[in-house]
């Protein structure tokens, strides 16, 4: 979709995607964000883009805050790229333009059309796996409102009918949750990557699972998140990752190597680390742009003041997902709370 109120800019992008593409390609114009939203809630697009002095509905005046709005919910919404084409990119948000999935062209250079089409197509592999990712979620919904949601309608609309209960959230939650189960039963194998959030959904505090770099040495948040969220811990409970691990690094080597039976070793290798073999330490993947794991030290503890972390929020990198979080916390607390025995003499055993 092409959102511009100019019919002559219109047709320079369309005669431009032509060139690309011929006749297998979709250009939607839209001419105002009453009606982009309108177009948005028939139809959907693998990208768009946006012209940035746009009038609110198609008799309005046209200004650049518009633009702005527009392709924050855009993008919020939707989760495709976007191609700002303007004769005034100054005037992006620079918040917007510091978005990898967003790009300013600007009218008045040269081939502007073009490169803004260039860009678009160098963002294919991303499209495919965002509009893949779409079908499949859909289809994994269907699935869970279909045997866990429709079989039990009438329970769940009887609850809602007791009183003022809005069932929407609940059930966006009760499905999001399933759906993950659904497709975690279609394919039991996860990528690295699915280990982190990046950046942390939470934005104003700490959580449990929260990776900070505190002068380049990363640590890890442990203290449960209700103690933090309501107040009840003043201090916060952090270990310590370390990041060299020869183990790690030598069953890489193994993965790399052309000989299938030194691959089939590395493999069992890495699946052994992340198995958690040893009761003191905790190996997560590496994380993105990075070749080693982390090894979360359980005998390697710091606290820190609640609000002193919170000031510090600027130095969290990461967080480890909820998948993969319960792990982390059930395997600390086992090693904390694990008692030993007396020693025994064993040369008297020989003696019995």
């Amino acid at each position: 979709m092409f959102v511009e109120d100019v019919k002559q800019n219109f047709v320079l992008l369309e005669d431009e995607l032509k060139e690309k593409f011929g006749d297998n390609f979709h250009l939607q114009q839209a001419t105002s964000i009453e009606h982009c939203f309108r177009i948005l809630d028939q139809y959907r697009f693998d990208c768009v883009f946006v012209d940035l002095r746009l009038p609110e509905t198609d008799k309005g005046k046209a200004n650049a805050e518009n633009g702005n709005r527009l392709i924050k919910e855009v993008v919020s919404n939707f989760g495709v790229p976007i191609a700002i084409l303007s004769g005034n990119v100054a005037e992006a948000d620079e918040e917007l333009t510091s978005n990898n999935i967003i790009k300013a062209f600007d009218k008045g250079e040269q081939d502007t059309y073009k490169l803004a089409v260039d860009w678009i197509i160098s963002q294919k592999k991303m499209i495919d796996i965002i509009r893949d990712v779409k079908i499949k979620l859909s289809s994994s919904f269907s699935k869970v409102f279909h045997t866990r949601i429709w079989p039990h309608w009438e329970d769940i609309s009887r609850v809602s009918e007791k009183g003022d209960y809005d069932l929407v959230l609940p059930l966006v939650r009760q499905i999001a949750g399933h759906t993950v189960e659904q497709i975690t039963y279609e394919n039991e194998l996860w990528h690295p990557y699915e280990n982190y959030i990046i950046p942390s959904f939470v934005n104003d505090r700490s959580h449990t699972g929260d990776i900070f770099s505190f002068d380049q040495v990363y640590h890890v948040v442990l203290t449960p998140q209700c103690d933090m969220a309501t107040g009840k811990a003043s201090s916060v409970l952090l270990a310590k990752c370390t990041q060299k691990s020869d183990e790690w690094t030598g069953y890489i080597a193994k993965l790399k190597d052309e000989d299938q039976s030194k691959q089939a070793k590395g493999v069992k290798g890495l699946k052994g680390l992340l198995n958690q073999k040893e009761p003191a330490q905790h190996y997560l993947p590496p994380l993105p742009n990075s070749d080693e794991p982390l090894v979360v030290e359980f005998k390697q503890l710091i606290t820190i003041e609640y609000e002193k972390l919170i000031e510090q929020l600027d130095k969290r990198i990461a967080t480890v997902a909820p998948s993969f979080l319960a792990n982390l916390t059930q395997r600390f607390g086992s090693y904390v709370s694990r008692t030993g025995q007396p020693n025994i003499k064993t040369e008297e055993l020989n003696k019995a």
